[in-house]
Formats: C-alpha cells, structure tokens, sequence
C-alpha cells in the first residue's frame, strides 16, 4: 500500500497517482490518502 494524491490537473480534470512520484503545485492537491494513518 501507498499513499496516494487525488490532484486537479490544469484543464480541470481530476488525477490520482502515488505521492512519491507527484512533482506539481501543491496548490493543485485536492486531497492525500495515507493507508497508515489511524
């Protein structure tokens, strides 16, 4: 398991992808899902 970034891409659509591979704005992350935390 990964925590993963739900991000809205800049034509508006939305996106999801491991955190450790996002390298965008962190203006553009609409929410972050960590499995570890309780």
């Amino acid at each position: 398991m990964v925590t993963i970034i739900i991000f809205r891409a800049g034509d508006g659509t939305m996106g999801v992808m491991p955190a450790a591979e996002y390298d965008g704005d962190e203006e553009t992350i609409i929410r972050e899902l960590d499995p570890f935390a309780p």
